[in-house]
């Protein structure tokens, strides 16, 4: 349930009662409401099922000039009277509902990593309200979203079931060449490549940690509160720990990227229930730029739709995962099993989620593996522009849940059927490890942002299948280490792209330019316009329009063209124009 002061900052006072009025007593985009269970066959849950009764978070403005005193109410910082009217109206909202205690969201660490510093302060705004229990937590939220001191409000989720999808029997391939798999046995030629450089942090629960080829995570979870797993079960973090670390020897699976770090932090604890933004911070003391950071989770999708979304729909979420991606650390999100367009602007915003941009994270979405066509997206898979790169989201051979033999001890147990976004994002998840730490290894002190690892990732991969009788909707490439880690190992691009041949004229009164293709050895990355010498552009496309212009001026052009290792082409011919 999640209501953004934004979108109401426009609208008048009599528009908002109406608004909340529906708001109450219909399912709603933004609101609580009754799950559509037709939409995903695992989404038949009602809204007390979905989110807790008794807390929400809230994130003030950065202009409400609020702040927490000690008798956990908001106090205004300065004397002026429109700061302390703020306070004391939602200070009145909060007791009239019962208040027992608010909360800074950004908890207090001893690490000062600026990674861990910038998290902290993305999430300096965010506050845990916890309220006596509410038989409507739709209309608090509603009330609270109104305030002017408040950007947005929602209830505290519960923990949405493990993205997985059962039903698959054959075994997993992803550790094979393109196009099958990720090419994981070339990955581990390369020093570095089996991920020795990086460390994995997994946010999740249902470990087994004495499994028999999991030695790897014996004495690695990281506390995040208490440790509570909610459904009593120690199979889906055991299976996703062998796709990526399982121990290198003749028995039993190998781990992608066996060589790599671990660390576990657990998502659930007993003092805040479902904890993902607890999790992340505990996470980010322990990451480093280059590390990977993998949430096996996913949320609630709203009500309109039904089902799952990944968890950066959630704000807090967003914003602590955005200040790691900024920090240098690579995360990587399962797509979540809704089967839904995340380009749908009536549901996500203009752009996913509700119209933000990039979090940086990698979102990996769930494609075909137990038999031709491969590489194509399941129907269970979220899917859209956000989805960047896929895993195999069937037929994944793993440890635990002991499918494959009859009678096999939990420390004994292994599956060939493990499924769902849960099983396709370790495989994105193992492939950024082996990029980022093999790039580590060749290139000492220097480490690849995780904007690079991912354009390299899209950019070497094997392409989604979207021959005949496919899904469509964009889930992404396959990883395909092989290409990628040529990429590292290939001697540096010296060799400029070709310069354009620019043509020009005037359209509807403004300078209208199209230019020729370069040609590169590699490939081209961007244009840049220069206006009177100066470089005033950059575009991916072959026209640009100029509308930043005045009257009766001259107006010379010219373009370069750049490609992926910058190397820039010389200048194209020049054109001038003047405007009427």
């Amino acid at each position: 349930m999640r209501l953004h002061k934004s979108r109401f900052s426009k609208v008048t006072v009599s528009v908002l009662s109406l608004f909340l009025a529906v708001l109450l007593t219909i399912p709603s985009l933004l609101g609580l409401g009754i799950v559509n269970a037709g939409s995903n066959p695992n989404s038949d849950y009602s809204d007390n099922q979905k989110y807790r009764n008794d807390s929400l978070i809230v994130k003030l403005k950065d202009s409400a000039e609020l702040e927490l005193d000690q008798t956990s109410n908001f106090a205004p910082k300065t004397n002026k009277l429109d700061t302390k009217v703020k306070a004391s109206k939602l200070n009145d909202t909060l007791n009239v509902s019962g208040k027992q205690k608010v909360e800074k969201l950004a908890r207090q660490s001893a690490n000062s990593s600026s990674v861990n510093t910038n998290v902290s302060q993305a999430l300096s705004q965010y506050y845990v309200a916890t309220v006596a229990p509410q038989a409507n937590m739709q209309a608090l939220v509603g009330k609270i979203a109104l305030l002017d001191s408040v950007e947005t409000v929602y209830a505290v989720s519960k923990p949405a079931p493990a993205p997985t999808v059962n039903n698959y029997t054959s075994l997993q391939k992803y550790l094979k060449a393109s196009p099958v798999g990720i090419d994981s046995a070339y990955a581990k030629t390369i020093p570095g490549g089996n991920g020795s450089s990086v460390r994995i942090i997994d946010l999740e629960y249902s470990w087994n940690a004495a499994h028999e080829d999991l030695s790897k995570a014996v004495s690695t979870l990281v506390k995040n509160g208490t440790p509570v797993d909610p459904f009593n079960d120690n199979n889906h973090g055991t299976a996703v720990l062998g796709e990526i670390i399982a121990t290198d020897n003749t028995t039993g699976v190998t781990g992608a990227v066996s060589g790599a770090a671990l660390s576990r932090v657990n998502t659930y604890n007993a003092e805040r229930g479902w904890d993902i933004v607890g999790a992340l911070q505990t996470a980010a003391a322990q990451a480093l730029p280059g590390d990977v950071i993998l949430i096996e989770q996913q949320t609630w999708a709203p009500s309109s739709v039904g089902g799952y979304a990944p968890v950066e729909w959630e704000p807090a979420i967003y914003d602590a995962i955005k200040a790691l991606t900024t920090s240098g650390v690579n995360v990587v999100e399962a797509a979540g099993n809704g089967g839904h367009n995340l380009n749908d602007t009536a549901v996500w915003g203009t752009t996913f989620p509700m119209g933000k941009v990039s979090s940086g994270a990698v979102i990996a979405g769930a494609g075909s593996a137990c038999a031709a066509p491969l590489n194509a997206r399941l129907y269970f898979s979220n899917y859209g522009s956000r989805v960047e790169l896929q895993g195999h989201g069937e037929c994944v051979t793993t440890t635990g849940y002991g499918s494959l033999e009859t009678g096999s001890t939990p420390n004994g147990a292994y599956t060939s059927n493990f499924n769902g976004t849960s099983s396709a994002a370790p495989i994105v998840a193992a492939a950024i490890a082996s990029l980022s730490s093999a790039y580590e290894t060749l290139n000492p002190g220097k480490v690849l942002t995780p904007t690079q690892i991912r354009t390299t990732l899209i950019q070497t991969g094997t392409l989604q299948n979207t021959s005949i009788g496919t899904l469509s909707g964009n889930i992404g490439p396959l990883p395909n280490l092989n290409r990628a880690l040529g990429t590292l190992t290939q001697p540096a691009d010296t060799t400029a792209p070709t310069a354009p041949v620019l043509t020009g004229k005037l359209l509807n009164g403004k300078p209208k330019l199209t230019w020729t293709a370069s040609k590169d050895n590699v490939a081209i990355k961007k244009y840049w316009v220069f206006r009177n010498g100066v470089l005033y552009a950059k575009t991916t496309s072959l026209t640009y329009t100029d509308i930043n212009i005045a009257r009766r001026t001259k107006y010379i052009y010219y373009i370069k063209a750049v490609d992926t290792s910058n190397n820039k082409s010389v200048a194209s011919n020049s054109v001038a124009l003047t405007t009427n």
